[in-house]
């Protein structure tokens, strides 16, 4: 494939540059999306990926976060999965025990940029990105290990109208309880999605999700020296101008993807 691009070469030492452990001369995710949950990262995670030169991928690389009893899937993130393995995978060994914090924060950051080199590889496509969207509770630990990860990162604060935020997740979340509810609980699950009430729990979860997000996202203005507002509506109102411009923020071709610009609402 011409247009494939090598992985950057394991460093021959493991204390280069004073960079600890890492294997890579440099981070693999070069952008981030981040976004409380509902706000669009699906549909703008589509619509990056459709340039030839930019994959935008989901690791759920960062959050002291593990959830194994969820409505749609046990939600984990490599961060947690780590922490867990640092409880067993060389307990005896100096250098490797669970207290070795930077190991283990160094095993993270590789395995992210493995994931990138390894995806830069099957696909050719020389930028690699990622949208998070936090778990509650867990926003502004994000964006302190994105920042110790790659503090030149180029992060985008993709924020949507709170009020549509909890409308769209809590509708998600009756469909996917719906789905799964015995018999006798359906009918009031059903009530609720036909006269559009919220359950208070959706309302509260959901709203949570918005405002750690969004306080995180807003105090990472002053983290990055790479930062781009963007909003759901502005992509919704003016589609084209909006892309344009997040493309040339990554620094490729406004004018290369492949598919039209639209917006999908229903995708979030």
């Amino acid at each position: 494939m011409s247009n494939c691009i090598s992985p950057p070469p394991p460093s021959t030492s493991p204390t280069f540059a004073g960079r600890g452990l890492r294997l890579f001369d440099a981070p693999g995710m070069s952008f981030l999306i981040f976004a409380s949950p509902k706000s669009g990262t699906t549909w703008l995670q589509r619509l990056l990926s459709c340039h030839p030169d930019v994959l935008c991928a989901e690791s759920r690389a960062f959050g002291d976060y593990y959830a194994p009893h969820m409505a749609s899937r046990p939600h984990l993130t490599l961060e947690k999965y780590t922490s867990i393995l640092s409880g067993y995978y060389a307990p005896t060994v100096n250098g490797l025990t669970r207290a070795d914090e930077t190991f283990y924060r160094d095993l993270l950051f590789n395995t992210i940029d493995t994931f990138a080199a390894t995806s830069r590889l099957a696909t050719g496509k020389p930028v690699y990105g990622e949208k998070l969207t936090p778990y509650r509770d867990t926003a502004a630990h994000v964006t302190e290990m994105v920042r110790e990860y790659h503090p030149k990162i180029k992060f985008v604060n993709l924020v949507r109208d709170g009020r549509d935020v909890i409308v769209s997740g809590a509708v998600q979340r009756l469909n996917l309880r719906l789905q799964q509810a015995p018999i006798d609980q359906r009918a009031a699950l059903e009530d609720a999605l036909e006269r559009r009430i919220i359950p208070d729990i959706e309302f509260d979860l959901f709203l949570g999700h918005w405002t750690d997000a969004a306080e995180a996202g807003l105090r990472a203005r002053q983290q990055f020296e790479h930062y781009l507002d963007a909003r759901y509506e502005r992509f919704l109102a003016d589609p084209h101008r909006a892309v344009t411009d997040l493309f040339r923020f990554l620094g490729v071709d406004a004018g290369a993807a492949t598919d039209p610009v639209r917006p999908y609402p229903h995708i979030s």
